[in-house]
């Protein structure tokens, strides 16, 4: 579209602009880029970019076949709903292997609680550390863990922004992380890490119930947001639930690490989440943005090539009010390389109307 370097001055003597004078692009200069412009984005972490997910289902197909190491959690029944998304994924690990039977014993044992261990320890921890330590101080031989769907998470999972409930029978806790308290964050080769402790999140403000640290049983578990991670102590969640369901506080005197006879598995953790009915939490990435700034002057692009815009006979303007003054409409802008490739496409909210005593400024925007 648009007249192309014709002398506005002379506009009156011409019916149609000589295609020599005619360009049909615009280079940019470099006033007129802006690179690496960057800002953090926080959406809902769950499927329609949804904050709180309430309802989970597993599939009977997939418990069926790597149902021993984990169980993958859905926002609806995928057994009789095709639109059912994997939202994360629960397993159970036991340094020991316990409740499976060893390789010595059975040759066949796929040993999977001691291989999920071994597998989150090999992800999380540092390379001489061989157990997972809860507030600072409590090792423990079994673990729960919560493994965020990798398309949910994005960039990361948004600290201090998510509630996970957990309910059994008339017991009751809400897990959040602590990371709003930690002005020091603990960094290592997985990036950071949080503990996690009973609270609550109003109106975006999180409220501690009780720290890590003054957890009698332990921390009841460790956040890794860069990787989307929830490790949870069983034995510590236990001793929670006990005390919100009213009963007397005991603890074990044999080792931590044996797990109590109600937490034996990955679906313990499973029915605990279904019986709390809420998972709020979001994902946060970082956006990095090119700006280009398209002028165009009021001398350019004030005629079109549509063949609507002359007469076929003698290629004059059709209408005879556009003559000396034509007048365009702007709805689209191409983005292009050095090989003449058009790269991108930038369409225009609502036209924009051009003539030789207009002028506009069109920013485009690309994301990545």
């Amino acid at each position: 579209m648009g007249n192309f370097g014709t002398d506005p001055r002379t506009r009156d003597n011409y019916y149609r602009p000589s295609p020599t004078l005619l360009k049909v692009f615009s280079y940019f200069n470099e006033d007129d880029i802006v690179n690496n412009l960057s800002r953090r984005v926080t959406t809902g972490m769950w499927t329609g970019d949804t904050g709180s997910l309430n309802s989970f289902f597993t599939s009977s197909a997939q418990s069926a076949s790597s149902g021993d190491w984990y169980f993958n959690v859905y926002n609806a029944n995928p057994d009789v709903t095709s639109s059912a998304e994997v939202q994360f994924s629960v397993a159970f690990g036991d340094r020991t292997g316990n409740n499976y039977p060893p390789i010595s014993v059975d040759n066949t044992s796929k040993e999977p609680t001691k291989a999920t261990y071994a597998q989150y320890r090999n992800l999380l921890l540092d390379p001489e550390d061989d157990e997972f330590t809860f507030g600072g101080s409590v090792n423990s031989d079994q673990i729960f863990v919560i493994n965020i769907q990798r398309s949910r998470l994005k960039q990361k999972m948004d600290p201090g922004n998510w509630q996970l409930t957990l309910t059994t029978g008339s017991a009751t806790v809400s897990l959040i992380d602590d990371s709003g308290d930690n002005f020091d964050q603990l960094v290592s080769g997985t990036g950071r890490k949080y503990n996690i402790v009973s609270g609550s999140i109003t109106n975006g403000v999180s409220t501690i119930f009780k720290s890590a640290a003054n957890e009698a049983s332990g921390g009841l578990g460790l956040f890794y947001p860069d990787r989307g991670i929830l490790v949870l102590h069983p034995y510590a969640i236990q001793q929670v639930l006990k005390d919100t369901s009213g009963h007397v506080q005991t603890f074990v005197t044999h080792s931590q690490s044996v797990a109590a006879s109600i937490f034996d598995s990955k679906y313990d953790l499973l029915k605990m989440i279904q019986g709390g009915g809420l998972f709020q939490a979001r994902n946060e990435e970082v956006v990095t943005s090119t700006h280009y700034f398209v002028r165009v002057k009021n001398r350019d692009y004030n005629f079109s090539n549509n063949s609507t815009f002359y007469t076929s006979s003698d290629g004059t303007l059709k209408q005879n009010s556009f003559i000396g003054d034509p007048r365009v409409y702007i709805t689209t802008v191409g983005l292009y390389n050095d090989s003449n490739e058009l790269v991108a496409v930038a369409k225009i909210s609502q036209p924009i109307l051009k003539s030789f005593d207009r002028e506009c400024l069109i920013k485009c925007k690309l994301d990545y």
